[in-house]
């Protein structure tokens, strides 16, 4: 099944999400779209980062923060990030900043943040 616009646009009606609504950065932000890179620094030294299509925007999901700093407050988030593809339609639970101009997502600060696999492509 191929995630496409309309099946996005379902998908977050069905997740109850309005993607237009401004997000309070002190609250957990749920995100869904179309991964387009996974970055794997994580397995040697960097941060691990999920570059994701919502819409019209880009965020980066952080899933491990990298060699010497922080860990991830569930280990189970960090896996299922290693495991996921480019291609994958995923769920992201976690805290929003704007980091270089960029929306990123950190999925390891709280142990409720989630990452979920939706749809696999094929």
């Amino acid at each position: 099944m191929r995630a496409t616009a309309p099946s996005l646009c379902l998908a977050l009606l069905l997740l109850g999400l309005d993607p237009s609504s401004a997000a309070d950065a002190s609250a957990p932000q749920v995100i869904v779209g179309k991964v387009l890179e996974n970055s794997r620094g994580c397995e040697r030294d960097g941060a691990c980062l999920l570059t994701v299509r919502v819409d019209a925007s880009l965020w980066q999901v952080l899933y491990h923060p990298g060699e010497g700093e922080r860990r991830c407050a569930s280990s189970e988030v960090t896996a299922q990030g290693l495991r996921i593809q480019v291609g994958d339609l995923v769920r992201a639970t976690g805290r929003p900043t704007l980091r270089a101009g960029q929306n990123l997502l950190d999925v390891c600060a709280s142990s409720s943040d989630t990452l979920t696999v939706l749809v696999k492509p094929g």
